[in-house]
């Protein structure tokens, strides 16, 4: 791959996630030529319309905007609604690719939904509407490697927006780090785009940056730098490492997490048994099921959620897959 980019064929630790990138997109590529899925922007959010119908018996709708509420042309505004037209949710997508804006998939939530009570706080009247917002960097055709990330990220907001909390700041994602990504990811295996056979690439860097980040925020290390961290933690995972780098400074994850990055990797197997779990189900018991996830939000323990939407006891990460 090195060489077909003009390479002198000796793969350098800052090579490795340059041609994973380059072979998964070929990769995507000829699947779509092949008759996998490819489509533009609007056609990806059919693709969310379509499974919200079909695995929940939910209506996402397009709306118009209200006098002041956007903020740049090409977003577009969507309205959650249950099967009877009642309102869920509104979530914002802002999809396009434009300069100086923010440049990572992420959900961001505008107002949390909860309880509203009376002037004089005797008596709840009725629930506040979630609004949340999308954002990513599209443009050209895409392929189901940006659909799988754009269902990621509309799993967050589900996850936002389906809550039903007494409080704001109990709502949606707005609980413990260790469960935020266990509905994003549930819901993204929906995209169509399976495991991968850089899969393992992956799962490997994503464990050795999950011990990076318990031991610096660790007292094993204290008094050691960084870079005698990371290097150290390249040899004994036998990864390359380069003098005079500091890849960790551009590790966005450090700051967000703080300690708890192994938790990526926990919610991703998480996710893998809910979502074998929901394959024997109708879409009314997928329905029911992925209600229980989501509307607890952060008010209750997440290993609680988990085993009430399996309705069994959870054996943790060593049984999963057994």
């Amino acid at each position: 791959m090195k060489i077909k980019t003009g390479g002198n064929g000796v793969v350098e630790p800052w090579d490795v996630t340059y041609l994973q990138n380059l072979a998964e997109q070929s990769e995507q590529l000829k699947q779509a030529d092949e008759g996998g899925w490819k489509g533009n922007v609007g056609e990806a959010l059919e693709r969310l319309q379509e499974w919200t119908h079909d695995f929940l018996g939910m209506k996402l709708e397009e709306s118009q905007w209200e006098t002041g509420e956007g903020w740049v042309g090409g977003a577009s505004k969507y309205s959650l609604k249950e099967s009877d037209g009642s309102l869920v949710g509104v979530i914002y997508f802002d999809l396009g690719s434009r300069q100086d804006k923010y440049n990572h998939s992420a959900h961001f939530t505008i107002q949390g939904g909860c309880e509203e009570w009376s002037s004089d706080y005797t008596s709840v009247t009725g629930r506040s509407v979630p609004r949340v917002c999308v954002v990513m960097n599209l443009e050209g055709t895409l392929t189901v490697g940006s659909l799988e990330t754009l269902f990621h990220e509309y799993g967050h907001a589900l996850h936002s927006v389906m809550s039903k909390t007494r409080y704001q700041h109990l709502s949606g994602t707005r609980g413990p780090v260790d469960f935020v990504e266990v509905v994003s990811h549930v819901v993204e295996k929906y995209a169509g785009r399976g495991e991968g056979r850089w899969n393992g690439i992956e799962r490997y860097n994503q464990c050795m940056y999950a011990e990076f980040d318990r031991r610096i925020f660790g007292s094993e290390t204290e008094g050691i730098g960084g870079i005698e961290v990371f290097r150290g933690l390249n040899e004994e995972f036998g990864v390359p490492y380069m003098e005079g780098t500091h890849w960790f400074t551009s590790f966005g994850h450090l700051s967000s997490y703080g300690g708890v990055y192994y938790s990526y990797l926990w919610a991703q197997e998480v996710a893998r048994e809910i979502h074998e779990d929901l394959k024997g189900e109708g879409r009314e018991g997928r329905a029911e099921k992925f209600r229980r996830l989501v509307e607890p939000g952060g008010s209750v323990e997440p290993m609680k959620i988990v085993e009430n939407v399996l309705g069994r006891e959870w054996g943790g990460v060593e049984s999963a897959g057994e």
